[in-house]
């Protein structure tokens, strides 16, 4: 089944209120909110991820057609993110870590979508960064790499 793709963006993500235009926020707003706050680290790297996921029903069909049925069972945006202390302040990439590296089942994220925001609870399973320099006593961590899973489709047929 084909469908309207400005359709089905507008009616499954924009009226489920998690896409907000580039006229909704506002022009100092960072790219990435984690937990509700934006820290003031530099974003190196985001890479998006779509996935259309299908269930259990898709497959082909005999040969010799061999026709495939889907059975989508939604759209999955993840992302992966870079991150590096920023302008010297360890202590926001610091407190950025701690908030990542709880043990709980997901946290609440808002990701740039277009020229909007996806806001979205994502599952983290790897954070993984470099020790870059020890100077004086304060060790500057960097190279940081985060992917953000979607818990649950954010856009459904």
């Amino acid at each position: 089944m084909a469908y309207n793709t400005d359709a089905v963006i507008s009616e499954a993500v924009r009226s489920a209120g998690l896409v907000r235009t580039a006229s909704e926020t506002p022009a100092t707003q960072q790219l990435i909110q984690l937990n509700g706050r934006y820290y003031h680290v530099a974003i190196t790297n985001l890479e998006r991820t779509i996935n259309i996921t299908d269930g259990e029903n898709a497959g082909r069909t005999k040969p010799p057609a061999a026709d495939m049925i889907r059975d989508i069972v939604g759209v999955f945006v993840g992302y992966t993110a870079g991150f590096e202390v920023k302008q010297g302040d360890v202590t926001e990439y610091d407190d950025m870590i701690l908030t990542l590296a709880q043990p709980v089942d997901y946290i609440p994220v808002v990701m740039p979508f277009g020229q909007g925001t996806l806001a979205f609870d994502a599952y983290i399973t790897k954070i993984k960064d470099k020790l870059l320099n020890n100077i004086g006593g304060v060790r500057r961590w960097g190279n940081c790499t985060v992917e953000f899973t979607p818990m649950r489709a954010q856009i459904k047929p």
